[in-house]
């Protein structure tokens, strides 16, 4: 067997391995393979793996590697900056996001990632151009723009612009109901909750809170229900209040 067929064999086992969760195995093959064909393409599924296992020395150094090949490389890219976002280095993901954008300008998921990056940090109305640009290049039905209309709502609620987060939330949940169960899940809408028209939210989040929360109940009993709402404010004025959380409301005494 050549070097290339080699090369291509480990390639398509790592592959392989990476789709059956068999990371550690698939790690292997990558550690290998970059040694006889270090390109970009191959340090970068490294560090995505390295990444998954969290070896996050390993995932950084095959990053430099796989930029030092092609510095434009937009996975390896997205990768690092969502390694610093893990590490808790939000600056440094900004920084990378804000190069990928310079040579990326038409990916939405660089200005949504970027919008999410400058809305940790606090510039919030940067985020917001960031996010607009994002809606406006994947348009009004792209998987992705669930996910941008919330990030918009967590803005407008981090600034206390309540009904505009709130008119954003229902728009991702009409898309996908999770967004509503996010929501109920998310401290950022504390305030925003308090409004009236919140509880179109709730509405929407009910079905799924129910399930996941009677299972709570079913599997780790009264105690654990309590102390998953005394963490949730939310929610537990939710389960207190609202009308189809009544038997749940049993479970609270």
């Amino acid at each position: 067997m050549n070097g290339a067929q080699t090369a291509e064999r480990l390639w398509r086992r790592a592959q392989v391995c990476r789709a059956n969760g068999r990371l550690r195995e698939a790690l292997a093959a990558l550690i290998e393979l970059a040694g006889r064909w270090p390109t970009v393409e191959v340090y970068t599924a490294l560090a995505q793996t390295a990444q998954e296992l969290e070896d996050h020395s390993l995932a950084y150094a095959a990053y430099r590697r796989a930029l030092e090949k092609d510095g434009l490389h937009l996975p390896a890219l997205m990768g690092l900056a969502a390694l610093h976002r893990a590490q808790g280095r939000e600056t440094d993901a900004a920084d990378v996001y804000t190069w990928a954008l310079k040579h990326h300008p038409n990916v939405p998921e660089v200005h949504l990632n970027l919008g999410v990056s400058l809305a940790r940090l606090g510039h919030t109305d940067e985020a917001e151009l960031c996010f607009w640009n994002a809606l406006r290049l994947v348009g009004k039905d792209a998987p992705l723009t669930g996910t941008i209309l919330y990030n918009l709502a967590r803005l407008y609620a981090t600034i206390e612009h309540h009904a505009a987060a709130i008119s954003f939330l229902l728009a991702a949940a009409s898309r996908d109901t999770g967004f509503a169960l996010r929501a109920c899940l998310d401290d950022v809408f504390l305030d925003t909750s308090e409004e009236p028209e919140f509880r179109k939210v709730i509405v929407l989040a009910t079905p799924q809170l129910l399930r996941q929360l009677s299972a709570l109940v079913v599997r780790e009993g009264d105690e654990a229900l309590r102390r998953f709402l005394r963490e949730r404010p939310i929610l537990d004025r939710a389960v207190r209040s609202e009308r189809p959380f009544a038997l749940l409301r049993r479970h609270l005494s």
